[in-house]
């Protein structure tokens, strides 16, 4: 990942658990978190035990152009524009309608330049999909998304009307198409995804 990520990495306390070299994302697990108070110490040390640790994603931009879900950017460091996606008044109500069926925000803000992004830690695993395994996309439920490069965001409806009554989804959910990479958010490695043909897109 080079040495613009302020040493982050370079810390016995840190541990990466996963990365994409071509897309520059790296996710760190916290080992030990120093900025815990003294009452907090003792669930934070049974919860490591657990596996249960803050996760990170560090992001080298590289020029690429990143979106990520709202709210989640924590530090950024360099040369980098900060857009937000929308094209025209069009676009905008596309992107609010997809929001309020989806639950998900429909804007999204968007980093592009030469620079590092630091996401916000999470307790959630953070898992990374080349889409080119999938397809080129999938669909996910809502606050599953967390970040993507190369992908496009689209609303996309359930297949199934009845199935998802029955079950207690909406009718509409979020989905990612192309041939980039993915980051989303998950209580473990273990989530249902669903794929999505390419008749579909």
């Amino acid at each position: 990942m080079g040495t613009n990520i302020l040493n982050l990495l370079d810390n016995k306390n840190v541990e990466i658990v996963a990365e994409n070299e071509q897309a520059g994302v790296t996710v760190i697990k916290m080992l030990k978190d120093l900025s815990l108070s003294k009452g907090e110490a003792v669930t934070e040390y049974y919860a490591s035990k657990m596996n249960i640790c803050k996760r990170q994603v560090i992001i080298n931009l590289n020029n690429n152009k990143w979106t990520v879900s709202a709210g989640a950017m924590q530090v950024m460091v360099g040369n980098i524009s900060v857009g937000t996606g929308v094209k025209s008044a069009g676009d905008l109500m596309r992107k609010a309608f997809g929001g309020a069926v989806t639950g998900e925000r429909g804007i999204k803000p968007e980093y592009t330049g030469d620079g590092v992004l630091i996401l916000e830690p999470t307790y959630k695993h953070i898992i990374i999909e080349d889409l080119r395994d999938w397809g080129g996309a999938m669909v996910m439920n809502d606050g599953y998304y967390y970040a993507s490069v190369g992908l496009e965001l689209k609303t996309t409806p359930i297949s199934s009307v009845s199935g998802a009554l029955l079950g207690g989804e909406g009718l509409f959910n979020l989905g990612v198409h192309g041939n980039g990479c993915l980051l989303y958010k998950s209580q473990s490695h273990d989530t249902v995804l669903e794929r999505v043909s390419r008749e579909d897109k």
